[in-house]
């Protein structure tokens, strides 16, 4: 019925201790999965893994190119409070939602940098970011090198 853990009363103490320890390395592993995102080319199974998630994605996707897209619009689409999306979305990725936003728009770019055909300038402006510099800023914090060392290597 959707719970993680289920012990029958009377519990023995050390049995508890052992399901908090598999919660915990539980939602560690989730907080890892959904932080990187890895999973945005395989959109077929996240939907199949995470509504939420493929819920949140579907509305950073519909306004991926809006550079004043925010936290606030955001949980109006998916119907909560700024404050309720935060919680969870930081419970799910350990990102605050804005970074989310933020880090899901970068991966998206990290994909767009693949067409050699589109310059840095539009793959920045194609996810969203108002400034060419601020979107290589932002990239090279999320990856450690800049677009175009990140190209650079991608030709090797």
């Amino acid at each position: 019925m959707g719970a993680d853990a289920y012990l029958t009363k009377p519990f023995d103490k050390k049995e508890l201790e052992i399901q908090l320890e598999k919660l915990q390395l539980l939602r560690i592993k989730l907080q890892e999965k959904y932080s990187n995102f890895s999973f945005i080319e395989d959109k077929q199974n996240l939907k199949k893994q995470s509504s939420f998630i493929h819920q949140i994605h579907k509305v950073l996707e519909e306004n991926l190119t809006n550079f004043n897209f925010s936290v606030e619009e955001l949980a109006k689409k998916v119907f909560m409070s700024r404050m309720q999306l935060h919680r969870k979305i930081k419970a799910l990725s350990n990102k605050s939602a804005s970074h989310y936003i933020r880090n899901f728009r970068l991966h998206k770019a990290k994909l767009l940098l693949k067409d050699l055909e589109a310059t840095i300038g539009d793959v920045a402006y194609e996810t969203g970011f108002q400034s060419p510099n601020y979107f290589t800023r932002c990239f090279n914090q999320e990856f450690g090198m800049t677009p175009s060392e990140y190209r650079d290597s991608m030709q090797k």
